[in-house]
């Protein structure tokens, strides 16, 4: 709906944003701020459900599958979502250099892949592809498990496991990477995902 605008969808964690922070934290603010250019590229990872589209606050037994946005029917795209997606990624860039693929950290139960996997061929992975530059598309997707589906207070835990991960193959690969923006939204725990990622990486979290 055009009243309700793709911003309002999207949970960015910009370390207490708009407040003072602890000399500690200055660095990482200030790397937050002033995205700047260069040839280091920005590791965008996104969450799926209730981020790129709508899970349609879709339950079994009073558990949620997804997410709980109800306003927008299931399976729809948030407007705008994989243009901001693009952009971010290439931020700040020489025009010499390759953004990077966004990453997926997503809930989904990696049990369910049969039915649930992120493919090359699927509709996110098109759209991103889409709106990239020079091959740029979706990367790495990390997945979660049935035990987060269960007790869905361990969702975070999750989550920040699978950046942890990512940061791994990202050194691994010898990928210059400037900093790290998560994207998610406010219904699963993808805030606290968030704010474990910003306390324990404060000079790689940009957002």
């Amino acid at each position: 709906s055009a009243t309700r605008p793709f911003s309002s969808r999207i949970f960015q964690i910009l370390r207490r944003s708009g407040r003072p922070l602890p000399a500690s934290e200055h660095k990482s603010s200030t790397r937050a701020r002033a995205i700047g250019s260069g040839e280091h590229a920005i590791q965008v990872m996104s969450d799926i459900d209730d981020t790129v589209k709508s899970s349609g606050g879709a339950k079994i037994a009073d558990v949620y599958l997804g997410g709980i946005d109800t306003r927008y029917p299931r399976g729809d795209f948030y407007p705008g979502v994989f243009q901001f997606g693009a952009e971010l990624s290439k931020a700040g860039l020489q025009s010499d250099t390759s953004a990077v693929p966004l990453a997926i950290l997503t809930a989904r139960a990696k049990e369910f892949k049969f039915a649930l996997e992120i493919k090359p061929t699927h509709k996110i992975c098109s759209n991103y592809r889409k709106r990239g530059e020079n091959g740029w598309g979706v990367g790495s997707v990390l997945y979660g498990s049935v035990r987060e589906w269960i007790f869905q207070e361990m969702m975070a835990e999750r989550k920040f496991q699978n950046f942890e991960i990512l940061r791994q193959e990202n050194e691994r690969e010898g990928k210059k990477i400037r900093g790290y923006v998560f994207i998610g939204d406010t219904g699963l725990y993808d805030r606290q995902a968030g704010e474990m990622m910003c306390e324990s990486y404060p000079d790689q979290m940009l957002a």
